[in-house]
């Protein structure tokens, strides 16, 4: 179970930017910070680049282990809530260490502070940095769709959490991503979209643990949405909700959404069915 928020609403959201604005803002800010690092080099890309390859050979050699040990010591100091000294260490292994196979995961562990602190603007920016070909570029997307959401604009972050299930359906986040996009689709009233993104998780992501949230939020889709409202049909997707549940079913058996579940199927019934219990 990832999520135990309450039962799908409609809430008012402010007016949203186009998200075709915001990947220009992201493009706009990237291209801002390769070229003031180019400014600053004495030498073309290339030969820059190089020079950063043998920088970071000779720094290794002379400190071997360094780059890995400033992000074990950053990713402790965040773990217990030494914000400011985990970022200096992690800035200190990208800044020194540019090629080192751990300077993305330091840059999404950069993003976290930010987001802690409530910068979702710089958590972007630092996120934004991470190449398409590296393994965390998955997680920057993540990260950046929930500043997106922090700051207001719903749409762009439902692109973000759509773009990784669609290119990344095997990754960690996917389902992740499918179940955060299905509840912003219902908060703004987008009913069948949301239900199309919960049913996903339920056939192709049942193994996962984000498996219980999707009935759940399934069934409170056919309950609540105005134009999806099915009330029979809500009915018999809380009746296997806790029938998974009863049956031990992984992730069905502990959910916190158990209880939730029994208490909408017996208003539903007794609302609807006139079923007393």
């Amino acid at each position: 179970m990832l999520l135990a928020g309450a039962l799908l609403t409609q809430n008012a959201y402010p007016q949203t930017r186009n998200y075709k604005e915001n990947e220009d803002i992201l493009r706009q800010i990237k291209e801002y910070n390769q070229a003031e690092k180019s400014l600053e080099e004495a030498a073309p890309g290339e030969e820059s680049e190089k020079e950063d390859n043998e920088k970071d050979k000779k720094k290794k050699a002379e400190n071997p282990g360094a780059d890995s040990a400033l992000l074990k010591t950053g990713l402790s100091l965040f773990n217990s809530g030494s914000y400011d000294g985990a970022a200096k260490n992690l800035n200190e292994l990208v800044s020194a260490y540019p090629q080192s196979p751990y300077a993305d995961t330091a840059r999404i562990w950069l993003g976290k502070i930010y987001v802690k602190k409530y910068e979702y603007a710089k958590a972007i920016q630092e996120l934004s940095a991470i190449p398409e070909t590296s393994g965390e570029y998955p997680a920057a997307r993540f990260d950046t769709a929930f500043c997106l959401k922090s700051m207001g604009d719903t749409l762009a972050a439902i692109s973000g959490y759509q773009t990784i299930a669609t290119r990344f359906p095997n990754h960690e986040l996917a389902d992740k991503a499918l179940l955060r996009s299905g509840i912003l689709f219902a908060e703004i009233g987008k009913g069948s979209e949301a239900a199309s993104a919960f049913f996903i998780i339920t056939s192709r992501y049942s193994d996962r643990e984000t498996v219980d949230d999707a009935l759940f939020y399934l069934a409170a889709i056919f309950e609540k949405d105005p134009e999806l409202r099915d009330i029979e049909r809500a009915r018999d997707i809380y009746k296997l909700f806790l029938k998974k549940s009863a049956e031990g079913e992984p992730h069905f058996k502990d959910s916190p959404l158990k209880e939730k579940a029994a208490r909408e199927l017996k208003r539903i019934e007794e609302i609807y069915f006139k079923i007393k219990q």
